[in-house]
């Protein structure tokens, strides 16, 4: 059973049907294509603001070990690595 099946088209109607269907499947894939060209570039988006974080994070990492082996922690040295802590 088709979904056709169940309707009942007036004769004058027939021509405007395959007309109709054509300017919905247009539009419908219309939007379907600007939605999908918004969701790849918000996609693009967080894929940069995650590589960004990764980056900061290796950083954070790196000065943390890096102040962990200093011989002298210095005040300096010290207050850099409370900053970075309350970063993670």
């Amino acid at each position: 059973m088709t979904i056709l099946s169940e309707i009942t088209l007036p004769e004058k109607y027939i021509p405007l049907f395959p007309l109709q269907l054509r300017k919905l499947f247009t539009t419908v894939n219309a939007e379907r294509e600007e939605t999908t060209k918004h969701l790849k570039a918000r996609l693009t988006e967080l894929e940069e603001k995650i590589d960004s974080w990764k980056n900061v994070i290796l950083r954070i990492r790196s000065q943390k070990s890096l102040i962990k082996r200093s011989p002298i922690n210095t005040a300096q040295n010290v207050k850099s690595w409370r900053n970075y802590n309350r970063l993670l």
